[in-house]
């Protein structure tokens, strides 16, 4: 368990927003060096923390060399407007 903390808490410390993440392109883990069995215990072991509600999401990424191989989002997805100079309309209908 102690192990998996140290990845979460990499994992936290590494912040990169939610626009910036779309336009990320991940590589084949392999091909940079990453093992991929390796990065399947992280995806496991998040999803497992977001469904005991020990976190309610977060986004990991790992790199190397400059290159993303492994790039993940756990927890409920907002969608963001796309433009922040117009606010986002919402109206209700009373009868």
């Amino acid at each position: 368990m102690r192990r998996h903390t140290r990845i979460v808490a990499c994992l936290v410390t590494l912040t990169v927003s939610y626009a910036a993440a779309d336009e990320l392109t991940p590589v084949d883990p392999a091909s940079i060096g990453l093992n991929p069995e390796k990065l399947a215990e992280i995806d496991t072991t998040m999803q497992e923390y977001v469904r005991q509600g020990k976190i309610v999401g977060c986004l990991g990424l790992v790199a190397r060399g400059g290159k993303v191989g492994y790039l993940q989002m756990w927890g409920p997805r907002i969608k963001r407007p796309t433009s922040r100079s117009r606010p986002t309309p919402s109206f209700a209908s009373i009868r």
